[in-house]
């Protein structure tokens, strides 16, 4: 079961695009390797943070969010969504 499942309400690569532009502004850039649609990101070689997800058609995908540092970054991709995308929201099933 994912970790985030948030509804973006645009396209992919328009959601991608807010998504990597926003991690740059926030300095995590260097954190975060993009492969196509899909992110990851680890710190402390996964003990703080071990994370991966995914841009689809309709949604966000925070798939795995593990370590120290995991409920933080939930929390933050939480708020940076909702800044990004404010008419999308948390899918039904979280």
């Amino acid at each position: 079961m994912a970790a985030l499942v948030w509804n973006h309400g645009t396209t992919r690569d328009a959601a991608k695009r807010a998504i990597a532009g926003e991690v740059e502004r926030l300095g995590y850039a260097d954190k975060v390797k993009w492969n196509g649609d899909r992110a990851s990101a680890t710190v402390g070689f996964g003990a703080i943070l071990n994370a991966s997800g995914e841009v689809k058609d309709d949604a966000v995908i925070v798939e795995r969010c593990n370590g120290a540092a995991a409920g933080l970054v939930l929390e933050r991709c939480k708020d940076m969504l909702a800044k990004l995308f404010p008419k999308g929201g948390l899918s039904p099933a979280e």
